[in-house]
């Protein structure tokens, strides 16, 4: 079955871009695209909607850092740059967080941090108060998200410390 496919990990002497199991065992320091995929598809669903499994949020990560072509996955324009479709496509997952799907909430919290200036995790860690202010209005996330979301980049806000 193709769910089993994408499951399993390539061996070991299939060329090709590395897992994102293998690169990025803990989080995703300095790739703020993966740190925001990952919070927002690792959030608890609302009334009626699945909770996130662990196994399913590395698999839609590991998509889109494969969609990257293993490049570095550090500029939030990517995300913002392609249409609800295609970027729904490339996750190829149907999961809904507050009744919208968790790729529109990805590109929304996205568009969010770029108006805010947010480009690069370099500039989330120069700035995460203005960050976590510019997720604040992204309806679907909560700050328990926010947090993960910081955490995954490893960045730490004055108003966790």
């Amino acid at each position: 079955m193709l769910w089993d496919r994408l499951r399993r990990k390539p061996a070991a002497d299939v060329p090709g871009t590395q897992t994102i199991a293998a690169s990025h065992p803990l989080g995703y320091s300095g790739e703020i695209e993966l740190a925001l995929i990952s919070a927002v598809y690792s959030a608890p669903g609302g009334e009626g909607e699945a909770p996130p499994d662990a196994l399913a949020v590395r698999v839609v990560v590991d998509r889109w850092h494969r969609h990257r072509d293993g490049k570095p996955a550090d500029n939030l324009s990517h995300i913002s740059g392609l249409d609800d479709y295609a970027f729904k496509r490339v996750l190829a997952d149907e999961a809904c967080l507050g009744g919208r799907p968790r790729s529109c909430v990805v590109q929304d919290a996205a568009d969010s941090l770029l108006t805010a200036q947010v480009f690069h995790a370099a500039d989330l860690a120069a700035a995460p108060e203005v960050a976590r202010e510019a997720l604040r209005g992204v309806k679907g996330l909560d700050e328990a998200t926010v947090d993960r979301f910081l955490g995954l980049l490893e960045v730490r806000s004055p108003s966790t410390a």
